[in-house]
């Protein structure tokens, strides 16, 4: 009952940030119940986490009382001014460090490049790059640059919103659901077009056809535990879940997906800010002023170090293996592969749209073998029954999701002893 406080809580806040909620339903009797309740709660008692969430609920009865709850949910959901502080030097982060003069500074990143020591003004004496940071064969990445119609994949401003262009993604993402099991994140440019691209694909009809073969979810701007609760225990069912996200967004950053939590990403389009925001503009301005990088040099690397960001979401650690699907035309660039690591070029190919899914399909079949052959490897089956039963156990504990570990070897041998002694 106490659990059942807390989660009745979060729902509660969830449903009050949607748009069409209805304020005026929630009475006083009703807030003061929830919040007794959770101070009750063993969550409350003993995480900060609680004690802030029982805060929030005693603040919202404080609202509810002076008939301002309206007002504040309303304001949450409009634009409003404000002034944002940027530190456009990232050298200020080390001066400390400077001033303790340091014998030696390691710098260790899956997505630096010389554009970030140019920017940092230190001159790196010594600076490796590693070839691969997984075992070969545990990433696949392709490059699609034309939808099944011949229609290049060019996800400018001004082209993305075109019926061909959708249609194209449409077709590609349903093709690439049928191919990836498990968990799928799909990766788009921003917020506006997250929404806009979902009602095309709607009005084209492929978003009831995605929806029937992964459980779909769509990022938004307020807080979202719930909601990343639900896709993770799809992820995790035969028909698996897919999250739809924006590069540089909160749950692209924050989210720890591993495993069958994560096995492929769909990267649509490149993910370049807005030319226009007063914080690019700044920072253009200051590029040009300290003559350290060209601008235009360092805007396509921050929108690449988003997308290297974005394909290792799918491989958490060195035994984790995936599939990324970048859509663009424009990732067949020379100038924009510069921007990613040796590790994700080595693995880059430009693929047919019609070949991808089935490429896609044939990885994950090598390596669902693979996960049982390696677990099998470990168990000396002495007859043919108790071989079966093996096999049986191992595929059980591949389903479970402790393939990656030495714990689905272990659990099948521990398994396989128990069996004999009986």
């Amino acid at each position: 009952g106490r659990d059942a406080a807390v989660m009745d809580a979060l729902t509660f806040i969830e449903k009050m940030m949607e748009t069409d909620f209805s304020h005026d339903a929630i009475s006083v009797v009703q807030i003061k119940n929830m919040a007794e309740n959770l101070k009750m709660s063993n969550f409350v008692k003993h995480n900060t986490a609680g004690v802030e969430l029982y805060k929030f609920i005693k603040n919202i009865e404080k609202m509810v009382q002076k008939g301002v709850l309206e007002w504040y949910f309303k304001s949450l959901n409009e634009e409003t001014n404000c002034i944002e502080f940027k530190c456009l030097n990232p050298k200020l982060s080390l001066m400390c460090l400077g001033e303790k003069h340091p014998g030696s500074l390691l710098v260790s990143s899956s997505s630096f490049h010389h554009i970030a020591t140019q920017e940092l003004g230190i001159p790196f004496t010594v600076a490796m790059e590693t070839q691969d940071v997984l075992p070969r064969g545990n990433i696949l990445i392709h490059v699609i640059t034309t939808g099944p119609e011949g229609v290049e994949l060019l996800g400018k401003y001004g082209q993305r919103g075109t019926n061909s262009y959708i249609k194209a993604l449409g077709q590609i993402i349903e093709d690439h659901m049928r191919a990836i099991p498990n968990g799928v994140l799909v990766f788009v440019s921003s917020y506006s077009f997250l929404n806009t691209f979902k009602d095309k694909l709607q009005e084209t009809g492929y978003w009831s056809r995605i929806t029937s073969l992964k459980a779909c979810y769509l990022e938004g701007r307020h807080q979202q535990d719930l909601m990343v609760q639900r896709f993770k225990s799809d992820c995790l069912t035969d028909k698996g879940a897919a999250l739809f996200v924006v590069f540089k967004g909160k749950l692209s950053d924050s989210l720890d997906l591993p495993d069958k939590f994560c096995r492929g990403v769909l990267l649509v389009g490149i993910p370049y800010h807005n030319k226009k925001d007063p914080m690019y503009q700044a920072k253009e301005q200051y590029l040009s002023q300290n003559k350290r990088v060209p601008f235009r040099n360092w805007y396509d690397y921050d929108a690449m170090r988003s997308v290297t960001q974005a394909i290792e979401r799918c491989v958490h650690h060195r035994a984790d293996y995936g599939a990324a699907v970048l859509v663009d035309s424009r990732y067949n660039l020379a100038y924009i592969q510069e921007y990613l690591p040796t590790w994700i070029k080595h693995n880059l190919r430009i693929v047919p749209c019609a070949h991808s899914p089935d490429l896609v399909r044939r990885f994950f079949r090598r390596h669902d073998r693979a996960v049982l052959a390696n677990v099998t490897s470990v168990v000396t089956a002495t007859t043919t029954g108790t071989a079966r039963i093996v096999r049986a156990v191992v595929k059980l504990c591949w389903w479970l999701g402790l393939h990656v570990a030495k714990g689905a070897e272990t659990l099948a041998v521990q398994m396989y002893e128990f069996l004999k002694r009986k």
